[in-house]
């Protein structure tokens, strides 16, 4: 068999039909990404992978305005993954992100950046006219 029955399971589960099966994906995009941040390279193009799947399905099933901002693009990733303010200190301390939530403080290049490595997202998701 050229195709074990492994790589069959975890295909089938990027094909994904259901909230809960994002949720599913999205945990386990999480550990790769530690196990990645740990050293393990040879995980990035799964993780990768793992990341687009999530993306088409939110693109197509939680679609989101051309007219939100990027202040609110990030209030919506961080609802989509369960994160609090406290889970943000890898993109700003505590009273940035406060800030930035409560619209007192815009998004800059660094958070941008810091925002894209967390949650596998590309610098244009940020951006609109």
């Amino acid at each position: 068999m050229l195709v074990s029955p492994d790589v069959i399971n975890f295909s089938k589960e990027l094909l994904i039909k259901s909230d809960e099966q994002l949720n599913r994906v999205i945990e386990e995009s999480r550990r790769l990404a530690e196990q990645v941040e740990s050293g393990n390279g040879e995980l990035v193009p799964v993780l990768e992978i793992m990341t687009r799947a999530i993306g088409e399905y939110e693109d197509e099933h939680y679609p989101i305005s051309d007219s939100t901002t990027p202040e609110e693009r990030m209030i919506y990733l961080m609802e989509q993954h369960g994160d609090t303010q406290s889970d943000m200190t890898d993109v700003a301390s505590r009273t940035v992100i406060n800030e930035i939530v409560n619209g007192k403080r815009k998004l800059n290049r660094r958070h941008i950046e810091a925002l894209c490595r967390k949650y596998g997202v590309r610098a244009d998701y940020f951006l609109y006219e």
